[in-house]
């Protein structure tokens, strides 16, 4: 923005059109390198933190984890897809570098016959959902399940769905958050 139209709202009304502009092309993500951050962040903007992924062994997830009362563990359905959107959506809201999906996006996502996708339910509400694939270097070899979607309401939640990952311990080795 040219200086003599600074402070005048100019700059919003870009960034206003750009984000209304990758809506309606159903972009995944907006990415900027700010010249100011704190302009920035009352446009909504957040500095992402640097990506790291946990490796654990299969053992390395605690049994009590396993509590009932936590919640209880299921393989989601299709009818799970708006309470796992709206989890995705809340944890976005309170994380950095969690970003908004389009529903091409999620369709995706879920479809994909590699993911496997589970949920916890307490009170027949769903209160977490989690997302894993299963890999292996070569035929025959150690299996890594690795964790690419983990989104709860609170830790009890969390935990849950931790353990029913560590339950598949019989046929993984390591365990990858990311």
């Amino acid at each position: 923005v040219a200086p003599e139209a600074r402070r005048a709202g100019v700059g919003r009304a870009l960034l206003d059109a750009l984000h209304a502009r990758a809506v309606l092309g159903q972009h995944a993500v907006t990415l900027l390198y700010p010249f100011r951050q704190r302009f920035y962040l009352a446009c909504g903007y957040s500095a992402v933190s640097p990506f790291r992924a946990l490796a654990l062994g299969r053992d390395a997830v605690p049994g009590v984890w396993r509590q009932a009362e936590w919640g209880v563990p299921r393989a989601a359905t299709g009818d799970d897809r708006e309470a796992i959107v709206r989890l995705h959506e809340k944890e976005a809201a309170r994380r950095t570098g969690w970003i908004a999906r389009p529903a091409s996006l999620w369709d995706r996502r879920l479809l994909d016959e590699r993911r496997h996708w589970f949920v916890v339910e307490r009170e027949q509400q769903v209160v977490g959902y989690i997302g894993w694939v299963l890999g292996q270097a070569t035929p025959h070899s150690w299996i890594t399940l690795t964790i690419d979607e983990l989104a709860a309401g609170d830790d009890a939640a969390r935990r849950r769905l931790l353990a029913l990952a560590g339950e598949q311990g019989d046929q993984v080795r390591t365990i990858v958050l990311n």
